[in-house]
């Protein structure tokens, strides 16, 4: 499905319809090869999926009123967190895997102890999951369909025009990104990490209805790619670092216990606890601590580097000249056609 040709000078309501409906159409694909388990992927197609409707209805919300039921909202809602769920086992496990290949046998134990520790945070089954969530999908998609469509099909109700609107909403989600990331000084700030990476997968999701209108926002929509990528590698290696300090409270004096209490039960001369005893999980988990710590701190040095106040300045201001586009009040030179 195409998106719709147009959109800035239709109304908004109509507009916010029919690109909620293109939206809707591709996680509705996604879900389909999900359901069939043909496509590995399909999971995370589905989850974008959710995650771009849910931009849309969320930034349009006026233009919804009344026309999408708040059951419907809700059941969007909750079904685009559940589907989320599972992610950041399925990332830690992931890797973990990757460091885990040639790995020396003294750190086996504690990679095992932070993979049980992901498992556990993912579905017990996870093809019942993915079944409820099908099911799920399809009993919210036909209602939200034929709302949307009444809605896309109806009289405007507004004079203001979606790219007005559309404009608006850019330089909101622009300042809340702005925000995030003056809030980030150390790459250990994971909670301003993880805000302002929600932050900038929203305004790239706003601008990319207007990818074919303006290079500026195919220029933003590139810089908020590796943006993205940046900030969701250091989450997620602070992710496992939370991981690697809790195995090691548990794992660690687990073990510990342990080998007292085989010494405990020994008899005739007291021995020596071996620190290289083949159940060890410490020389694992500080192995897996030190090479998520040096890949933060380079994923770091990458987002400083590219987001640095000349640089982060610059791409600010052109979002100002891309959201001045949808509302026609200036071309800039690289839009221009001879």
């Amino acid at each position: 499905m195409r998106l719709p040709r147009g959109l800035p000078e239709k109304p908004v309501a109509q507009a916010a319809a029919l690109l909620a409906l293109h939206r809707l159409h591709a996680a509705s694909e996604a879900a389909k090869l999900l359901a069939k388990a043909s496509d590995p992927e399909a999971l995370h197609d589905l989850r974008v999926g959710l995650r771009r409707l849910r931009v849309v209805v969320r930034a349009y919300a006026p233009s919804f009123e009344g026309a999408l039921k708040r059951k419907t909202v809700k059941a969007l809602r909750r079904l685009a967190k559940d589907t989320n769920s599972a992610r950041d086992a399925e990332v830690l496990e992931g890797m973990l895997k990757a460091w885990g290949k040639d790995l020396h046998p003294s750190r086996k134990p504690g990679f095992d102890a932070l993979l049980a520790k992901a498992r556990k945070s993912a579905p017990e089954d996870g093809r019942a999951f993915i079944s409820s969530a099908c099911r799920d999908f399809t009993a919210l998609e036909a209602g939200l369909r034929e709302d949307l469509s009444a809605l896309a099909a109806g009289p405007p109700a507004e004079t203001e025009t979606f790219g007005e609107r559309s404009a608006d909403r850019l330089r909101q989600a622009s300042r809340l990104l702005a925000a995030g990331l003056r809030a980030i000084q150390e790459p250990s700030d994971d909670e301003h990490i993880h805000e302002a990476r929600i932050a900038g997968k929203g305004l790239r999701y706003l601008l990319e209805p207007f990818l074919s209108r303006s290079f500026l926002c195919r220029k933003a929509v590139g810089h908020l790619k590796k943006l993205q990528d940046d900030l969701g590698t250091m989450h997620d290696l602070n992710l496992l670092l939370k991981a690697c300090r809790r195995c090691a409270k548990k794992a660690a004096s687990s073990w510990a216990v342990g080998l007292v209490e085989a010494e405990a039960g020994r008899a005739g001369r007291p021995g020596r606890a071996a620190s290289n005893s083949p159940d060890n999980p410490v020389p694992g988990l500080v192995h897996a601590a030190c090479l998520a710590r040096q890949e933060r701190l380079a994923a770091f040095k990458r987002f400083t580097t590219r987001w640095d106040p000349a640089k982060t300045g610059s791409f600010f201001r052109e979002v100002e000249d891309a959201a001045s586009i949808l509302v026609g009040r200036m071309v800039p030179q690289q839009d221009r056609t001879s």
